[in-house]
């Protein structure tokens, strides 16, 4: 491996000389669920990965810049889906099995409501900043960010 001490330059200057350094796999440490991971989506930005597992249900969210995870935390129930709202990390909207919308910033949880349905999967309309819900049957939730409103299209 290439040693951390090193300067950005003669890092890049040992990579273009040394074969077997350029050839080489990194991988990144603790990528791996206790039981099985449900989803898994990268950050638009490509700098973070976000994955979902069961039992205990979790979220781990994992730095491909530095091959590490960077947080983990438990939930209260199951993801059923996720979306993740900003271009980096930072802001990430889940779907629960138990009916519950969670909307998560770096600190933790910043909001959490309840629709009236079991949601099956979810999409965000950012010119809008609107959430759209797909439930059982033929409804579909809708959800306003901005304004903090709801409603049933």
């Amino acid at each position: 491996t290439i040693p951390d001490w090193l300067s950005e330059r003669k890092k890049r200057l040992l990579l273009k000389t040394d074969v077997s350094l350029r050839k080489r796999i990194q991988l990144i440490q603790e990528f791996e669920m206790p039981i099985s991971s449900q989803r898994v989506a990268l950050t638009p930005d490509k700098s973070h990965i976000y994955a979902t597992g069961v039992y205990p249900p979790r979220l781990r969210c994992f730095d491909t810049r530095q091959l590490s995870m960077k947080f983990e935390r438990g939930m209260d129930s199951e993801v059923v889906a996720f979306h993740i709202l900003s271009e980096d990390w930072k802001k990430l909207v889940l779907l629960q099995s138990e009916r519950y919308i969670e909307l998560q910033t770096q600190d933790g949880i910043y909001y959490r409501t309840r629709i009236p349905k079991f949601g099956r999967d979810l999409a965000y309309y950012p010119r809008t900043a609107e959430l759209f819900i797909g439930a059982t049957g033929s409804r579909v939730f809708r959800l306003n960010l901005c304004k903090g409103t709801s409603g049933e299209e």
